[in-house]
C-alpha cells in the first residue's frame, strides 16, 4: 500500500477557455472520482501512466484554479515541469505538496513572465513548525517534540 502525498496544484490561465482545454485535456471521471492525469510522455520512453486523485477544487486570487490532490508515493513534480512548458496559456502555476508519513513538504512554481521554475524543498531537521503542522503533526504534550520520542 503506497504512501499518500497531498498536492495543491494553482494555475492561473490567459483566459477561461485556456482553462477548460487544459481541463480536457488532464482531468478524467472514472467511478464516480476526478483524476488528474500525470502521465508522463517523452518521444525516447513509453508513457508512464499515472494518476492523482482530486480530492477538491476552488478559486483562488487572479480567479485561478486550485485543485486538490492525492499522489502514490511522491508528488507529480516531473509531470508539472513538462505541464507548463507545454501549455503557454498558463502564466504561473504552483504545486505545493507534503507527505505526514515520509516528513517531507515542498513546491514547484512557475512564472512565465520570468519563464522560471523554482523548487524548494525541507524535510527532517529543515522542516519548520508551521511543515508539521501542515503534515497533521502535533507536539507531544510531554516533551513537546514533533516527532515524540518519549513513549
Amino acid at each position: 500500500m503506497p504512501n499518500w502525498c497531498e498536492n495543491r496544484l494553482e494555475i492561473v490561465f490567459v483566459n477561461i477557455e485556456a482553462e477548460a482545454e487544459w481541463k480536457a485535456k488532464y482531468v478524467s471521471e472514472e467511478n464516480g472520482k476526478r483524476w488528474l492525469d500525470t502521465t508522463l510522455k517523452s518521444a525516447d520512453s513509453d508513457d508512464q501512466q499515472s494518476f492523482a486523485k482530486i480530492t477538491d477544487e476552488d478559486r483562488g486570487d487572479n480567479d485561478s484554479l486550485i485543485l486538490y490532490c492525492d499522489s502514490r508515493w511522491a508528488p507529480p513534480s516531473c509531470w508539472f515541469t513538462q505541464m507548463v512548458k507545454s501549455n503557454p496559456a498558463i502564466t504561473t502555476a504552483s504545486l505545493e505538496y507534503g507527505e505526514g508519513n515520509m516528513c517531507f513538504v515542498g513546491s514547484v512554481n512557475f512564472n512565465k513572465g520570468t519563464n522560471t521554475i523554482t523548487e524548494t524543498y525541507r524535510c527532517g531537521d529543515d522542516l519548520t513548525d508551521d511543515d508539521w503542522i501542515l503534515l497533521g503533526k502535533d507536539r507531544c504534550p510531554d516533551c513537546t517534540q514533533f516527532l515524540c520520542q518519549c513513549s
